[in-house]
């Protein structure tokens, strides 16, 4: 009996003893630590033998192809995650309408305020169920937030200042006219949506065509859309052309159609991708016709993702066009208009996101194309770099090219009237995309040059010369800028400028007023 138990302990004694190709592991997975004897070889062996899964987001350490030792440990880490979604509010901003009528300093509610909301999405991650990270995968903004508009009373703070015809205007991205004096301002727009790229008044003063832009929140795809405003009616009427994605827009000089530019939006270096094209369409008393191509899309110009501008000859039956490489004409009256360039320049790099543009306008008899030329370096630099901007003149079939003035710069842009020029004059000619600008008065031959604006006192303007001539020839008015730029976009107050007098006097306080327009 005795002889047996002693065989028993000893055959115990021999199951307990590991194998020579065992290991012990160590196993922390779950909250619980064991150890475990095993054969396996690697760490994913191990694993599987241990019947331990791994989710798709699991770690194990050491890896799965980790080969084992004796002693050695291995530690799942289970991480999941889950999306949380908050909504958080989009202040609302308020923006102010000067009320001439209303005496100055009061001040009254428009419209009422209202925040908008933006949804985030955020992904939450855990390991062993701690949080360890957050991260914002998506924001959405839900509902656009409604300014507050607060019309402020201005009345006495500025004289009232009579003069002829109509001026239309932007101010806080609303549109607003002024009939024969300057304390006549009436809203043409109340949903602070104009982007400014088309804003034009038709030549009887009746007709605003403008660009509301669309909300991202509606598209991410469409740039804007073309809208017409009977601007004469004491509370206007304004109905959609159904044209969208306008980059250009202008009413003919005989008031019976308007020319068009399209574009896309685009995420690149300008919000939009120029498509160069052009299209007519008739307008009889504020009702369209069919729109007709005039121009196919073409990308030739050098810097054709920014866009070719327009402008319509005094008889309706020329455009003239510019592009970075130079000026041309189209006859609009042929069976089949074609572009014709008068005038090739080397384009300007402006080492930055945007491209500059000439913008051409004609002489009042029609007979030329008042431009600024990008020139040769008179300092060694390449042509593309050259810092040497001219004013010329060339005739309607490119016979004659006339040089008017220099040095300008690229913002010193020639307008006519019956009796002079205007243009700007850079205090530094050779870095004029950074310099200041007075206002000079020319006579039509280039000669007679004479400052007009700013006063004594001010500085001088920024960017291009936003103005526009009276329809006799004998005022203008010009924005100039109260505040620093807003995505490159000048906005100021508007002063009339008394052209054969070089007087100007202020005639608005909204300190948000762009693109004036001025007819009859």
């Amino acid at each position: 009996m005795k002889r047996r138990l002693v065989f028993l302990l000893l055959f115990l004694a021999a199951c307990t003893v590991r194998q020579p190709d065992q290991i012990s592991v160590t196993l922390t997975a779950d909250g619980e630590t064991r150890s475990i004897i095993t054969e396996a070889k690697t760490v994913g062996a191990f694993l599987q033998e241990a019947g331990v899964t791994l989710g798709e987001l699991d770690r194990v350490r050491p890896g799965e192809t980790t080969s084992l030792q004796d002693g050695a440990t291995v530690i799942i880490v289970r991480v999941t995650e889950k999306i949380e979604t908050n909504t958080i509010a989009v202040p609302f901003a308020t923006q102010t309408q000067p009320d001439p009528y209303s005496p100055q300093g009061s001040s009254s509610v428009m419209q009422a305020g209202r925040n908008g909301e933006t949804v985030i999405r955020i992904r939450v991650r855990y390991e062993n169920g701690v949080e360890v990270s957050r991260e914002e995968i998506e924001r959405v903004l839900a509902a656009a937030p409604v300014p507050e508009i607060v019309r402020v009373g201005i009345k006495d703070q500025y004289a009232t200042i009579p003069f002829t015809g109509t001026i239309a205007f932007i101010s806080n991205n609303n549109a607003f006219v002024m009939r024969g004096t300057s304390g006549g301002r009436s809203a043409v727009t109340s949903d602070g949506d104009l982007d400014g790229l088309v804003f034009d008044l038709s030549p009887d003063g009746r007709w605003l065509i403008y660009t509301r832009a669309i909300s991202a929140v509606a598209s991410t795809h469409t740039l804007n859309e073309v809208w017409i405003a009977d601007a004469a009616l004491a509370t206007p009427e304004a109905r959609s052309l159904n044209i969208k994605d306008v980059l250009w827009a202008g009413w003919s000089p005989d008031g019976k159609s308007i020319a068009y530019s399209t574009a896309e939006a685009s995420t690149g270096p300008a919000r939009w991708r120029a498509h160069n094209d052009l299209f007519t369409l008739p307008i009889d008393t504020g009702k369209p016709g069919r729109a007709k191509r005039i121009l196919e899309e073409n990308n030739d110009a050098t810097h054709a993702w920014w866009g070719t501008t327009f402008a319509w000859s005094p008889d309706s039956t020329l455009l003239a066009f510019a592009d970075s490489d130079g000026i041309g004409a189209i006859t609009m009256t042929a069976r089949i208009p074609a572009a014709t360039r008068l005038v090739t320049m080397t384009a300007f790099n402006t080492r930055s996101t945007w491209a500059w543009v000439p913008t051409p306008a004609w002489s009042p008899d029609g007979q030329f194309i008042l431009f600024t030329q990008h020139v040769k370096s008179e300092t060694g630099r390449s042509d593309e770099d050259s810092e040497r901007f001219d004013v010329y003149a060339v005739s309607r079939d490119g016979g004659t090219l006339i040089r008017l003035f220099g040095p300008a710069g690229l913002w010193s842009e020639p307008r006519g009237s019956s009796h002079y020029l205007v243009l700007g004059q850079p205090a530094q000619p050779f870095d004029s995309n950074q310099s200041r600008y007075d206002l000079l008065l020319v006579d039509r031959d280039g000669s007679n040059r004479r400052r007009v604006f700013p006063p004594d006192g001010l500085l001088g303007l920024q960017g291009r010369p936003d103005l526009a001539w009276s329809p006799d020839g004998t005022q203008i008015v010009i924005v100039y800028q109260t505040r620093p730029s807003v995505g490159d976009v000048y906005q100021g107050d508007l002063y009339l400028i008394d052209a054969i007098t070089g007087q100007s006097q202020q005639i608005t306080t909204d300190g948000a007023i762009r693109s004036p327009r001025w007819t009859r």
